[in-house]
């Protein structure tokens, strides 16, 4: 086997032009990657002084070939080696990253020069031959994605080094082949030294050293307050009490709570965060270099595998959590006689959802670049900070899933422009509903056979796939993200499941609904057959050999998701009536409720942790489901420690100053009660009380008008128990911590 590095420089050396009297071009090492730091010179540029110095580096290094000293030593670790038989072959492992950029050789033997680290995506592309007359038809490629790493000369600008790059293959192998070569250096980049903070970083050190003041001094001052009584009705001091540790850290890690009938959602808030953080661990793991390229083509083979490519119901499971609980949100309201504001209304959302957000997307447009390096931390971490830097605004603005989406900021906050786009316009249909029967009667299910029908007709128009197949041709998953996968209209079939199944239990929590054996039977028959149809209807659809069809694609684009929807919405009915038996066991563990609060700014933070530990792979990945297995679980532990840190210092706070500064206050009226029903006693069930506080949401469990993630946790001291055993058939409610006036 041949080391590349020495392959390359010999090479260049040989190429090039004769070595004239030139300055060094950079006066000391900086990065040269595509989408690095706040300055330097760009990837593509080329030494405006020449190629002299990158020649005469190369020389100094050729001639240390032959006793090779430590430092070349680790320059030439860093390289690929090429094995023989390239094309049709596996790429060789990268090099580790370490022992390029760190190590320079003395300045006397090889002109104070540094090794730079870089890696070429190689294509060989060789003429297609007609059998029948030997003529050559459309170029076919023989090798694709060759990822190689070498260690070259930092003077050497990128263009010199693909020239030589694609010079070597063109002599060694390429011309026997009767091939072409393509050669894209991916990044190049030296040692980089510390480089001084920008205007924008200091700005991101300095406002989250403040709000970690905030919290010290606010936990201080209800410490001192509760030895020392004092009047705390002032704007100062609810501002203060708003970040005190000593009140929010409870309320965060409480697993307490009561019966409530919707403690089913913690199961399904937690269980589909991790599934979400699951695939996305995946989808990174594939963006490196792969030492095993093949086991990725055979992974839509296995049947269990559909778990990891279908996991984007995980957010339709969101969706319909959100409609549900604006429904619920909406009528308690109108119950208690709050008028509709629309000002409040969006005020409220707003207030509650952008703050940690914000903090989020600052992150990552300052000092997201600077926590580490290695091999892919240009193309995966430098290119989010970068989008982040140039097109924050559209996130903020809850546009990002229409507006610059050739480079989004956080790839996926597409999510909460959706959500929040489907909360603006939702009071139209949750005011038609709440005064028209008709209207939810007749014109909803046309709503929401409308929404199914929406996707399904753009699939059809477009001849898109049944979903984003990773497997598939990357255009066709760019098409699939742009015109089915990112546009709320596209994804708004859940949602409006969600709003109806919150009118329905709205309207008999209180009225036991006794159904027989066989229709719970046939409701969790074809629940479930829904749900694994789903997962699992797409594995034919992803194989190689799958002959495509326009209408097959379409009616599964169409309709999986609000099928998706509707099965979940039996399993959320089955565990409010006591139907559910050990799935409602399972989804109301207690132990589960800290981590439900937290779902929000998991998701929010999630992709920090996992952009980091992907970017800072020193070396090729062998995937295998283990190594996916492990990275999650590792993932997942760091993302809760993270999204605490962020629910305490951001999240939680704003919930209290927004609770303490906009009042919702409503009037009890006389109400109907339609829903008092006997027991098996004969007792009739108390009505339930009227003028429960106004629902609250956050990311953590603080305020619950928050659509994405809304907590379910404990109800007010007004509510009837709930049913927590079908045979009990005792008093039925809803309970969730939207209806506390603290979080």
């Amino acid at each position: 086997m041949k080391s590349l590095g020495v392959v390359l420089v010999v090479c260049w050396t040989l190429a090039s032009p004769p070595a004239t009297a030139i300055e060094d071009p950079w006066d000391e090492p900086t990065w040269v990657a595509q989408g690095g730091g706040w300055s330097g010179p760009p990837f593509n540029a080329t030494p405006p002084a020449g190629r002299g110095i990158c020649l005469r580096q190369a020389t100094s290094f050729v001639s240390s070939a032959d006793h090779l000293p430590g430092w070349a030593l680790h320059m030439l670790s860093s390289s690929s080696e090429l094995r023989d038989g390239l094309a049709g072959a596996f790429p060789p492992p990268l090099g580790p990253f370490s022992g390029c950029p760190s190590h320079s050789p003395p300045s006397s033997d090889f002109l104070g020069a540094v090794g730079k680290y870089c890696v070429a995506n190689v294509t060989l592309v060789g003429p297609q031959i007609d059998n029948s007359t030997g003529r050559h038809l459309l170029a076919r490629p023989l090798v694709e994605n060759y990822l190689l790493s070498f260690c070259a000369e930092a003077a050497c600008s990128s263009s010199a080094l693909s020239d030589a790059l694609g010079d070597f293959f063109n002599r060694s192998m390429a011309s026997d082949l009767d091939a072409g070569t393509t050669v894209n250096l991916i990044q190049c980049k030296t040692w980089r030294r510390e480089q001084p903070m920008h205007a924008p970083e200091i700005a991101a050190v300095c406002f989250i050293v403040f709000f970690g003041l905030m919290v010290i001094i606010g936990t201080c001052y209800e410490g001192f307050g509760r030895a020392k009584p004092r009047d705390n009705n002032g704007a100062w001091s609810r501002i203060l009490l708003s970040f005190s540790l000593l009140t929010n850290a409870p309320k965060l890690i409480a697993a307490s709570t009561n019966d409530g009938t919707m403690n089913c959602l913690f199961g399904l808030k937690f269980f589909s965060i991790c599934w979400i953080i699951f695939g996305h661990t995946f989808y990174n793991t594939i963006m490196l270099p792969l030492t095993n390229p093949y086991y990725f083509a055979q992974l839509p083979k296995q049947w269990i595998r559909m778990l990891v490519y279908n996991e984007s119901v995980a957010v339709d499971t969101f969706l319909l959590i959100s409609g549900l609980l604006l429904a619920i949100v909406f009528l308690r309201e109108r119950d208690r006689g709050v008028s509709f504001n629309p000002i409040l209304f969006y005020l409220h959302r707003i207030l509650r959802l952008t703050p940690p957000y914000a903090v989020v997307v600052f992150f990552y447009a300052t000092l997201l670049y600077r926590l580490g390096s290695g091999p892919a931390w240009d193309t995966l971490v430098g290119y989010n900070a970068k989008t982040c830097r140039l097109n924050w605004w559209t996130n903020l603005l809850y546009v990002n899933n229409y507006v610059k989406i050739e480079e989004p900021c956080m790839d996926h906050s597409w999510y909460l422009a959706v959500d929040t786009q489907l909360y603006f316009v939702s009071p139209v249909v949750l005011l038609l509903m709440y005064r028209s029967r008709v209207f939810r009667l007749f014109v909803y299910p046309i709503l929401v056979v409308v929404a199914a029908l929406v996707p399904f007709s753009i699939t059809a128009a477009f001849k898109l796939p049944a979903a984003m197949f990773v497997n598939g041709p990357p255009e066709d998953v760019t098409r699939v993200f742009t015109h089915v996968y990112m546009p709320a209209y596209a994804r708004a079939g859940p949602y409006l499941v969600g709003v109806g199944l919150g009118f329905f239990l709205h309207y008999n929590h209180k009225r036991p609904l006794l159904l027989p054996k066989y229709v719970v039977a046939l409701g969790w028959t074809f629940s479930t057959a829904s749900l694994l149809t789903v997962i699992f209807g797409v594995y034919g659809l992803m194989q190689v050999d799958h002959v495509y069809n326009v209408w097959e694609s379409s009616f599964y684009a169409g309709f999986h998701r609000t099928a998706w929807a509707l099965a979940l919405s039996w399993v959320i009915f089955a565990c409010m009536h006591g139907y559910a038996g050990a799935v409602n066991s399972i989804l109301s563990w207690s132990f589960l409720t800290p981590f439900a609060r937290l779902t929000y700014c998991m998701y929010l933070s999630h992709y920090i942790i996992i952009l980091y530990f992907a970017g800072s792979t020193r070396t090729s990945v062998y995937l295998s489901v283990n190594e996916v297995v492990r990275n999650f679980f590792g993932n997942l532990v760091i993302v809760v420690f993270v999204s605490m840190a962020l629910s305490l210092t951001f999240e939680f706070p704003f919930v209290g100053i927004s609770k303490a500064f906009i009042k919702r206050e409503g009037r009890p009226r006389r109400t109907v009660d339609i829903g008092n029903q006997p027991d098996d006693s004969g007792t009739i069930a108390a009505p339930r009380d009227k003028g429960e506080v106004s629902p609250e949401y956050s990311c953590s469990g603080a305020n619950a008008d928050h659509p994405m993630f809304p907590d379910v946790e404990k109800g007010s001291k007004e509510e009837t128990r709930s049913l927590g055993d079908r045979a009990s058939n005792t008093k039925h409610a809803y309970s969730n911590s939207a209806y506390e006036s603290t979080p």
